[in-house]
């Protein structure tokens, strides 16, 4: 966010953010390397995100509330871990929730996926299956690769349960921690896109009965080829089945990374199963898929405050982005300089807000006469530097009238919810 409203004085529309090292690669599963995930930052946005001058603060991102400290479940017996995530849902938003592309009529508070090059909006962002983007598809596939960088904040998950009326999941862990908060979610994946080869192959199996019910199919897991999505079970005998969803446990779902069924299947009766399975996503951009004639990868798809334009490859090169005009926060005031997120005590999800208030002020205050050249002073704090002075002013400092622009946007409310 601190991007978002970032501007150049001398007339440039574009700001330039150099950094040491070109990415090694732009691949949300692998990529580990601040650059990598730097690059990554500006069109991806996380579950939960931080504020960037307090790093102990949690704020909304993708998720507007979550359970803190987690729940908790009984797993044969064993106390364990659960998290609960609320997702941005914005009624005025016609998004299909399909991954057709359609759109639909933006709602301001949605967080959209974003198609790179065009920035046209794909999607809303949904927590269940078969709809724009998916939080279950992520991780799931962040579940299936033990080489992914990440793979430690998913390798806990038992199962997931989500609530589509409420635009909520619950992930439930095997294992009981406090910093299961932090563990299950990344850098989100726009599913759509990650539905192609090598990314992932759609698989059909036949198992004949009789199946126990709490059995697994046998399938590969935490390889290639490992379930990531479940489309479909048909039974030949037409008993329609279906997938556990909020409080019900229905007939099947992935546990542990792998199909459970809940319901027996008799002798006689043999089920189909059509899911998604993980492919080879290796490469500098996943499955080394890109946008024809250009060095952008297809799936960079993402919800952050920008969206890819071009990209040239190695050192010398660049990681071009425009502003992204349908992100979910928008009219930042300039004096906004701590970014705390105000929760309004309430049933869950609690709205909240973000003002600019006594903190912004103290910090303003706090680091007047500050310069950040050279030898940054101790007081110098770089989010309060807003105006560029000119004449022999010295560059880089923070200034009277730096402090006069956010006692100017004092007491401005923005980013609600909902």
């Amino acid at each position: 966010m601190t991007y978002f409203k970032a501007k150049r004085i001398d007339g440039s529309s574009t700001v330039r953010v150099g950094v040491l090292n070109a990415p090694g690669q732009v691949n949300p599963i692998y990529s580990r390397w601040w650059w990598d995930t730097e690059t990554m930052g500006n069109y991806m946005d996380a579950t939960i995100n931080v504020a960037p001058y307090n790093l102990l603060t949690d704020t909304p991102g993708v998720a507007v509330d979550w359970s803190s400290p987690p729940g908790t479940w009984l797993l044969n017996g064993v106390p364990c871990s659960t998290m609960t995530f609320w997702f941005r849902d914005d009624e005025t938003d016609g998004g299909t929730g399909l991954g057709d592309g359609s759109g639909g009529v933006l709602g301001d508070k949605d967080a959209e996926w974003i198609e790179p090059i065009t920035g046209n909006v794909l999607d809303d962002f949904t927590p269940q299956w078969l709809e724009g983007g998916g939080y279950e598809f992520d991780c799931w596939y962040y579940r299936s690769e033990p080489a992914g960088w990440i793979y430690s904040g998913f390798q806990n998950i038992h199962h997931i349960r989500v609530f589509p009326e409420e635009n909520k999941a619950v992930v439930y862990f095997s294992v009981q921690s406090y910093w299961s908060l932090y563990w299950p979610y990344g850098r989100s994946l726009y599913s759509p896109r990650w539905k192609e080869a090598p990314l992932s192959t759609l698989e059909t199996r036949d198992y004949a009965g009789p199946l126990a019910a709490d059995s697994t199919l046998p399938l590969p897991l935490n390889t290639i080829g490992a379930p990531v999505e479940i489309v479909s079970i048909t039974r030949s005998d037409d008993v329609p089945m279906a997938k556990a969803s909020g409080a019900d446990d229905n007939d099947y779902e992935m546990v542990n990374g792998q199909i459970m069924l809940y319901t027996p299947i008799p002798a006689g009766v043999s089920i189909t199963v059509q899911y998604w399975a993980r492919g080879d996503c290796a490469g500098y951009a996943p499955g080394n898929l890109y946008y024809p004639g250009t060095n952008v990868g297809r799936t960079w798809v993402g919800t952050g405050t920008h969206y890819v334009t071009e990209h040239v490859l190695g050192l010398g090169g660049w990681f071009a982005c425009k502003k992204n005009p349908h992100y979910m926060f928008t009219n930042i005031p300039t004096g906004e300089l701590d970014y705390w997120w105000y929760f309004i005590d309430g049933p869950q999800p609690r709205a909240g807000y973000y003002i600019v208030d006594t903190l912004d002020v103290s910090i303003a205050t706090f680091a007047l006469d500050g310069q950040g050249y050279a030898i940054p002073s101790l007081n110098w704090q770089s989010g309060a530097d807003l105006t560029w002075p000119g004449g022999a002013e010295p560059k880089g400092k923070v200034t009277v009238h730096d402090n006069t622009l956010v006692a100017t946007d004092f007491g401005k409310i923005w980013g609600d919810y909902p």
